[in-house]
């Protein structure tokens, strides 16, 4: 996967969902294998991708946006931040 993501970026035509792919994936065999923070790199790149994407108004054409989304969560808010904000649920 990270040969096929440097391969990919080296392209000047990139698929910018070929690439989101192959970053979450990457980050989910580092988070397998317990490499915390190679797999926090890999979802910190995919959420810059997605923040450009969002501003560009080009987010709409990523299928797999909600999946992302999800994967990204914990950098945007930190697990142990979003337990303090919300009251448990009755």
């Amino acid at each position: 996967y990270q040969i096929a993501y440097r391969i990919l970026v080296s392209e000047q035509r990139v698929l910018v969902s070929q690439a989101m792919v192959i970053l979450n994936n990457i980050g989910h065999i580092h988070r397998l294998l317990g490499k915390e923070e190679n797999a926090k790199k890999c979802f910190q790149r995919l959420l810059t991708t997605m923040v450009y994407l969002q501003q560009a108004g080009d987010h709409a054409q990523i299928i797999q946006w909600d999946s992302f989304l999800n994967n990204v969560m914990d950098i945007i808010i930190s697990p142990e931040a979003s337990h303090k904000r919300f009251a448990p649920a009755a």
